[in-house]
């Protein structure tokens, strides 16, 4: 019985992180549902990103992936996070 509970545990908090990365990854790209289209910076017509070859591809992501890591996330095991001035949970490690 305490196998099952520990595991639904262990489910429900993956998804709780699950939902708070997805979260913050859409308000770094402005937009408001999962159908919007990305705002990237880098790339002119986000619309036709999958024309674009695989190695450009993958930076553009990467840069997105750092920028959310960024803006949302702090490492520093000496300080109180700051508040997020974006309406999302500050994730702390």
């Amino acid at each position: 019985m305490y196998l099952v509970i520990l595991q639904r545990s262990d489910d429900f908090f993956k998804l709780i992180v699950k939902c708070h990365i997805l979260v913050a990854a859409l308000q770094h790209l402005n937009m408001k549902s999962l159908s919007d289209v990305p705002d990237i910076d880098s790339v002119s017509n986000p619309e036709n990103l999958w024309m674009i070859q695989a190695d450009e591809r993958k930076t553009i992501l990467q840069e997105i992936c750092e920028g959310v890591v960024n803006k949302f996330a702090s490492f520093d095991f000496n300080q109180s996070p700051a508040p997020s001035q974006d309406k999302v949970s500050y994730l702390s490690c």
